[in-house]
């Protein structure tokens, strides 16, 4: 068990450093298959992975309750995205601050919570 909690957690970092990345850099406009809010679909995403790994990991006690770590969870991936979408504001020239991405990525928080919900022992 140790050692796939410890999997997991590395997994979080790759994920949660991938999506600092994605969301802060700037990207050449490439010709693509538009999707209407297709973007809201990818924040749902990864927000749900990020949520779902962030439950399994060593970052959370293994001593709280299934009920306090998915609350733990819940907060700490919206509060995580609203500051990166505050980021995009401050930092960027390229990106921008958008509610609906923070409503997307607190659904994907939420279908996170869910699955690991239904998952955990």
């Amino acid at each position: 068990m140790e050692l796939k909690r410890t999997t997991v957690t590395l997994l979080f970092i790759g994920w949660i450093s991938f999506i600092v990345f994605i969301s802060l850099a700037s990207f050449p406009s490439i010709s693509q298959v538009k999707v209407e809010n297709g973007d809201k679909y990818v924040h749902l995403f990864l927000y749900f992975v990020l949520t779902f790994l962030l439950f399994f990991s060593r970052f959370i006690p293994s001593g709280y309750s299934k009920k306090a770590k998915l609350i733990v969870c819940l907060i700490s991936c919206i509060l995580f995205g609203i500051i990166i979408e505050i980021m995009q504001k401050e930092f960027t020239e390229s990106r921008q601050f958008e509610w609906s991405d923070i409503v997307a990525n607190s659904l994907g928080s939420l279908v996170g919570v869910l699955f690991a919900f239904k998952f955990s022992d």
